[in-house]
């Protein structure tokens, strides 16, 4: 570049202008028939439509565990939030509140202390998974997305 002339970058100067111009055209052409179909207001409310998703905490649970090795009483306390993104999740959970304690007291019952604890391949503990099935069978739909433990203690 220290060879060119400044004849030749003056010739370069009205090229790169045009196609400068040329660009913010395009651009701005494709952004207002975005706005005019409505296709940006669809895009939009969907990425930051977060409305339709739902954390709802439940009461917490005081379940007898199933003896283990060692044939003592353990009991489980447990506190439990449900998350879904699906319309109307919390009135139908809130509905449906009986269904959903007995799932996890059957699920919990039948767990000993040992067990509780038990991860799945990739890290997760699965009595959420568990809980998650069992929860959605009583509902009878898949309304749960994820299940969140957020206090557990066990004597």
């Amino acid at each position: 570049m220290e060879n060119a002339t400044p004849e030749s970058k003056n010739k370069l100067k009205p090229v790169l202008i045009v196609v400068i111009i040329l660009l913010l055209l395009t651009v701005g052409t494709l952004v207002g028939i975005g706005f005019s179909t409505g296709k940006i207001q669809e895009v939009t409310a969907t990425v930051f439509d977060s409305s339709e998703e739902t954390t709802v905490p439940l009461e917490q649970f005081l379940v007898n565990l199933t003896p283990g090795e060692n044939n003592k009483d353990q009991y489980l306390q447990i506190e439990l939030s449900i998350h879904s993104s699906q319309k109307d999740a919390e009135a139908t959970i809130t509905e449906k509140t009986a269904q959903v304690r007995d799932a996890v007291i059957a699920v919990l019952r039948n767990k000993t202390s040992d067990s509780l604890y038990t991860a799945s391949e990739d890290g997760e503990l699965v009595i959420k998974s568990e809980l998650k099935t069992k929860i959605n069978q009583e509902i009878g739909s898949d309304l749960v997305n994820e299940v969140y433990i957020t206090n557990i203690v066990t004597q």
